[in-house]
């Protein structure tokens, strides 16, 4: 019986450390200050970057006022606090980011509309007021006003935490670390009991929920399933007389691959032709080693250089252009591009590993470059979002003739898509591909 009590006060005892520990986690809000002596109703840690937010909400004008505390990847980096109107994530965000610029902090907006900085709009859907921003002790704070929409009792917030800015002053993507796919959820605005005080205290149950998902991870399996050859792929020609023993319409933005596949060797010949989304843009074809998506492709994308269509090469590591690799995973050679009646093709030749049955392809047209030679975001239509799957190369080889020819319908290549969502974002993301 004494050895029952003793157990019983035990679990009290480590309850009793949880609860202490509990409660020392949740003071980290409580105990900050501000230079600028503003006061807040409410204040939650944040489960993600080490971020803070405090903030007072009027139900009766619909009015926010907060305050977003995060420590920035690097010295010179950036943070910001976002409110999505639409959804949980990034793009759609209406966004306040604070930045250094010539050594003092300032706060910028950015209507979020793909993953590419230099495509959103400067101006918010909200009305935003009394913006400014402090730097202090390695962290950077964010102050700022919302109206929101009338009976507003909750809202989609995402936060986030860069490494610096480009030589044209924009904001260079953050890491892809569990921490920041996370930094998403739902706070609900409005306390559940407890009196709030003068002093910086938290509600009762101020409610942050993660995201189901974090970004970048499938909501789907890829799927597979036999693809139809119809006469749209058989019937096109290549100005460089090259032939190839197969040939697909692509699911989606009217794009078509035709491949000859040496399982010998293990080598690819390919040629990919989409039509441009504008007369100066660009189209791209990659295969993902790892999955099927954008993050990890390796791509060839073509492109209009001072008249010219070029191909260049991009190992896409995030969904910034300018954090990838110019070398591809894969050898590849005999690279290059033709432009005719509104569309472009790619052609190259791929090394792929031995024994290689089927890839994850994933293919992209984006509008144009920016002033700095940048492929420019894609659109993120549903077309844009689902152009990725699996192409299996293997199965009976068939003759090439005079022209390119598919396959016969016994041995007809497959083409499985995967519809991913959140990764394809992604790809938007890429800003580029």
């Amino acid at each position: 019986m004494g050895r029952i009590s003793f157990t019983f006060l035990e679990i009290l005892g480590v309850l009793a450390l949880a609860l202490l520990v509990r409660t020392g986690e949740s003071m980290s809000c409580t105990s900050q200050t501000f230079a600028n002596n503003m006061v807040y109703s409410n204040c939650i840690d944040l489960p993600h970057l080490s971020a803070y937010l405090h903030w007072t909400y009027n139900p009766v004008n619909s009015s926010l006022s907060m305050a977003f505390i995060a420590p920035p990847a690097t010295p010179d980096g950036w943070v910001a606090w976002a409110i999505n109107p639409n959804a949980i994530g990034m793009i759609g965000s209406q966004a306040l980011l604070a930045l250094k610029a010539k050594g003092t902090v300032t706060v910028k907006t950015y209507g979020i509309r793909s993953y590419d900085f230099t495509q959103s709009s400067l101006n918010l859907t909200y009305e935003v007021w009394d913006l400014s921003a402090e730097d202090s002790n390695g962290t950077i704070t964010i102050f700022g006003k919302w109206k929101l929409p009338e009976k507003t009792e909750k809202i989609n917030q995402t936060w986030q935490v860069g490494p610096g800015v480009t030589p044209n002053g924009w904001p260079i993507g953050h890491a892809l670390l569990p921490d920041n796919v996370q930094a998403k959820g739902i706070l609900e605005l409005l306390t559940r009991g407890g009196s709030t005080a003068p002093a910086l205290q938290p509600s009762a149950s101020p409610v942050l929920e993660p995201a189901a998902s974090p970004a970048g991870v499938p909501i789907s399996s890829p799927a597979s399933g036999p693809a139809t050859e119809s006469m749209i792929c058989m019937s096109q020609t290549f100005a460089n007389k090259m032939v190839y023993s197969r040939c697909t319409d692509l699911p989606h933005l009217g794009a078509f691959l035709f491949w000859t596949y040496n399982a010998s060797n293990s080598s690819l010949s390919m040629a990919f032709v989409a039509p441009l989304a504008q007369p100066n843009g660009w189209v791209a074809w990659a295969i993902n080693p790892n999955a099927t998506g954008m993050i990890g492709a390796q791509a060839l994308l073509a492109l209009k250089s001072n008249g010219t269509v070029i191909v260049k090469t991009y190992g896409i590591i995030s969904r910034i252009l300018e954090q990838s690799t110019f070398n591809l995973s894969y050898k590849v050679w005999d690279l290059s591009a033709e432009e005719s009646n509104g569309s472009m093709k790619i052609f190259g030749k791929w090394k792929l590993p031995e024994k290689t049955e089927q890839v994850n392809q994933v293919w992209q047209v984006g509008p144009g470059v920016n002033p700095d030679g940048w492929p420019m975001g894609h659109l993120l239509e549903p077309d844009n979002l689902q152009a990725e799957g699996i192409l299996v190369l293997g199965g009976e080889q068939t003759s090439s003739t005079p022209a390119p020819q598919p396959a016969s319908s016994s041995t007809a290549p497959r083409l499985g898509v995967g519809f991913s969502m959140s990764l394809f974002v992604i790809l938007g993301s890429l800003i580029v591909f």
